[in-house]
């Protein structure tokens, strides 16, 4: 009897492995982002190593992160940390992931970049959703747009005195774009770490992969993985397509 039970038991635990190696997640991300596309092959290599697969999809902004509260998406690539104090359903992967080097793009000015508040007097063109951006700018002359592209674009046209973006994003936008007449302003605005969130009902996988993402860190596997990501990028970028 007893040993029927065990056997039981040890059925039982095989079936919930199996279960967990059969698990197929859909994580989404910033559409037209840069950081998002260095981080993608980094999770997906992450999850397949604890045996889970990964199926992207690309949302605005704003939009990502309700799907992912509202449970309809089960993860979020990359955002800075302390969303889930605003999204409660939201729990973070406390590893980073990247750092995203906030800077000012200019055309015709020259201003002295001195944190945040020293935009106030000027217009400003941002990516809506971008908790960075719209907190920075917070009450000033925001015009905010749903893709990096029509940010520089409109700061191209010289209908804003600044764009706002992340070094990396700005440049490659600039390069795929063609616009020209462009500059980016030193010193940079913030320099902020970004983590991958879940949707908290998977709690039983965020140990996991946790684990799994620290290894690829101490390893050096994670950033390999992201130095390789960017060149693939700057290779494009530099051709001036996607």
């Amino acid at each position: 009897m007893n040993t029927f039970i065990v056997l039981i038991g040890i059925g039982g635990l095989l079936i919930c492995e199996f279960a967990v190696s059969q698990v197929k997640l859909l994580i989404t991300g910033v559409e037209d982002m840069y950081l998002t596309k260095i981080s993608e092959p980094i999770l997906v290599k992450a999850y397949k190593d604890i045996g889970i697969e990964v199926e992207i999809k690309l949302a605005p902004a704003e939009r990502a992160l309700n799907e992912v509260d509202h449970g309809r998406i089960d993860g979020d690539i990359i955002r800075k940390a302390g969303l889930e104090n605003k999204y409660p359903n939201l729990t973070r992967i406390p590893i980073v992931l990247v750092i995203a080097d906030w800077v000012v793009f200019t055309r015709e000015i020259n201003i002295s970049v001195q944190g945040w508040h020293s935009l106030a007097p000027y217009s400003i063109a941002i990516q809506r959703g971008l908790k960075v951006a719209e907190d920075g700018t917070k009450g000033m002359n925001v015009i905010a747009l749903s893709s990096i592209s029509q940010q520089f674009k409109m700061l191209s046209a010289n209908r804003v005195e600044l764009a706002v973006a992340t070094r990396l994003e700005g440049i490659l936008t600039i390069k795929k774009e063609k616009l020209s007449g462009i500059n980016v302003l030193q010193p940079s605005l913030q320099k902020i770490p970004l983590y991958h969130y879940l949707n908290k009902k998977h709690k039983n996988i965020i140990t996991k992969l946790t684990h799994q993402l620290d290894e690829m860190s101490k390893t050096g596997e994670l950033a390999a993985i992201k130095k390789h990501a960017i060149n693939e990028l700057l290779k494009v970028g530099a051709k001036g397509t996607e």
